[in-house]
């Protein structure tokens, strides 16, 4: 990753302390939920599935803070409402931002 993406990227992140997490109880299905905000832009949902013991976790996030939209060769991030157009790679992108948010070690979560 050159030096140029790196510093474009670390200028529209903020600076990260810390990661939040807040549990909640919902005894109705987790469709359910998820459905109550399909609508809304940027929602994402990961379902697990399997035997595994790990298989009954599902995952949502809404209302993110922070998107990348692209396509080969241009990359728009948008960080709370400021969108930034970066001309390279959609990996070389993502590397620079998980980079720039990267925790120090010791100030992770615990699991979820």
């Amino acid at each position: 990753m050159h030096a140029t993406l790196h510093s474009r990227v670390s200028s529209a992140l903020p600076a990260l302390s810390g990661v939040a997490t807040q549990a909640f109880t919902w005894t109705a299905p987790f469709e359910t939920l998820a459905a109550r905000f399909a609508h809304l832009p940027g929602t994402v949902v990961l379902r697990s599935g399997g035997q595994l013991d790990c298989a009954h976790y599902n995952l949502m996030g809404v209302f993110p803070w922070l998107t990348l939209r692209g396509r080969p060769g241009r990359v728009h991030l948008t960080v709370d409402g400021n969108e930034t157009r970066l001309d390279d790679g959609c990996l070389a992108v993502l590397r620079a931002v998980l980079a720039g948010l990267r925790l120090p070690p010791g100030s992770w979560p615990p699991p979820v």
